[in-house]
């Protein structure tokens, strides 16, 4: 899931593999979320949300940060 925001309320576990957003730190709440998930995120990218499309299928990398 990519968001501008780093809320992602309304997001169920099943539906998102990974969190990217936009803006955020890491006590956001998308940061919070994905780690109650256990799933990984990156936050704080400043673009994704416009170099990412819908649907478009990314490699996360949570520990040290690269979408590719």
């Amino acid at each position: 899931m990519a968001a501008a925001r780093s809320t992602i309320a309304g997001v169920g576990r099943d539906k998102a593999a990974a969190v990217v957003t936009d803006g955020g730190t890491l006590a956001a709440h998308a940061s919070l979320v994905a780690r109650e998930y256990g799933i990984p995120a990156v936050v704080g990218t400043g673009d994704a949300t416009t170099r990412l499309s819908p649907g478009q299928l990314v490699t996360v990398d949570g520990a040290a940060g690269p979408i590719s």
